[in-house]
């Protein structure tokens, strides 16, 4: 089946490391290539690019090592097509099921292992046979970690199918062709000591100061700290609290122990949290113009709830220091925060909103800054004046800048 390789592999010991390098530049310099031809760029089109340039990144691939012949390209770009979307559909499904169970950043090492081993075992069937599932599930799993460091360090874009897929890939397909213990051995340890290096060399980087400013891997290193002695008074302390949304109300009863019976303005007017911890409503929340009665809230955190609702709810509560509504339908104009002076830190990415990135100018302590995924636009370094903002993250958006 394989034609002559153009690559010599004659050298046991270079011949994996040879089809790692071919597996990630011809994943990478595809898919680069596709994000540079279609309109509009990466924003809102990751799927579209990956489901063209898998299929001939992979032909690329294995056509440079001497694997395929000319009546089968189309047969592999097939089944690197039909791997491609088996992996995500499966990916998507179990990780939707699962993720509950980790935090966000393991769960993103989980979900991306778990999408490049499928398209592993799909790659590894079809050319070598049900006797290589094994090693490329192995390799495939493993090749995840350094390639999640590489892109925790900001050395790359965060976690790339087109950098990973090509890397275990390439690895697993060289090593087995040059598979023995000792090669074996040689790739685990080297998979483990490039991992320690990265995350050394990254501390090392952070802490000397080689991060910028709008890097990503800068950590906010300051605790946010809930002040309870800033009080805004409630006008009417005893007024009766009538609730738009009675999944909220039923959330806010459990969260605060309030028993059956009347909500007084008092009994929620002067609370600061709204933390994810305590406040989990059990269905979904279609409205958020409840909050309007919450005028101390310092922190609320509903990520990954099912919430509708406008960030327009949010514009009244002036000493808001965290809001974290990330992966939830919320909707609305960045300008609608403007007013918002105290906020520390604001995550909304994988949500509806939309507007100029220019609106928050205005947030002077800010100090992270989330809006992935979102329609969000504008110019980024309209927030070169936020001297205290440490993390930004705008990938997936239409900003532009740096």
């Amino acid at each position: 089946m394989f034609e002559k390789s153009i690559i010599r592999d004659s050298n046991r010991n270079l011949y994996p490391l040879i089809t790692t390098v071919i597996g990630i530049l011809s994943f990478t310099l595809v898919e680069q290539a596709f994000i540079l031809l279609l309109p509009g760029g990466t924003s809102n089109q990751e799927l579209v690019v990956w489901s063209i340039a898998v299929p001939i990144a992979t032909v690329i691939m294995f056509t440079v090592l001497g694997m395929v012949q000319k009546n089968k390209v189309i047969q592999l770009m097939l089944i690197s097509e039909v791997g491609l979307w088996v992996s995500f559909i499966l990916g998507m499904l179990i990780g939707e099921t699962f993720h509950h169970w980790f935090d966000s950043e393991l769960f993103n090492y989980l979900a991306m292992a778990l999408f490049t081993i499928l398209f592993g075992i799909f790659i590894g069937m079809f050319f070598f046979g049900k006797e290589a599932i094994l090693l490329f599930v192995v390799v495939c799993g493993l090749a995840v970690i350094p390639c999640g460091l590489l892109s925790d360090a900001g050395v790359i874009d965060n976690f790339p199918i087109s950098f990973i897929y090509g890397t275990s890939v390439g690895l697993s397909v060289g090593l087995y062709k040059r598979r023995n213990k000792k090669t074996m051995t040689i790739a685990v340890v080297i998979i483990v000591i490039t991992s320690i290096a990265i995350v050394v060399l990254s501390n090392f980087m952070n802490e000397q100061g080689y991060y910028g400013k709008y890097d990503s891997r800068r950590d906010v290193d300051e605790q946010i700290v809930i002040d309870e002695q800033t009080v805004i008074n409630i006008a009417d302390p005893n007024k009766v609290i009538y609730f738009e949304d009675q999944v909220f109300e039923m959330a806010i009863r459990d969260c605060f122990s309030l028993d059956e019976g009347d909500i007084t303005w008092k009994d929620i007017g002067y609370r600061t949290e709204l933390d994810s911890d305590d406040f989990q409503p059990k269905n979904r929340i279609s409205t958020l113009e409840d909050l309007k009665w919450f005028v101390n809230l310092q922190k609320i955190e509903m990520q990954k709830y099912e919430v509708e609702g406008d960030l327009s709810s949010f514009s009244h509560i002036e000493n808001l220091k965290v809001l974290l509504m990330w992966e939830t339908d919320v909707s609305g104009d960045l300008s609608s925060l403007s007013g918002l002076k105290n906020l520390r830190l604001l995550n909304l990415s994988h949500t509806e909103v939309e507007g100029d990135i220019s609106s928050l100018s205005t947030l002077v302590y800010l100090e992270e800054l989330e809006l992935k995924d979102t329609d969000v636009e504008g110019d980024s370094n309209s927030l070169n004046g936020l001297e205290n903002l440490k993390f930004i993250e705008l990938s997936d958006t239409n900003v532009t800048g740096r």
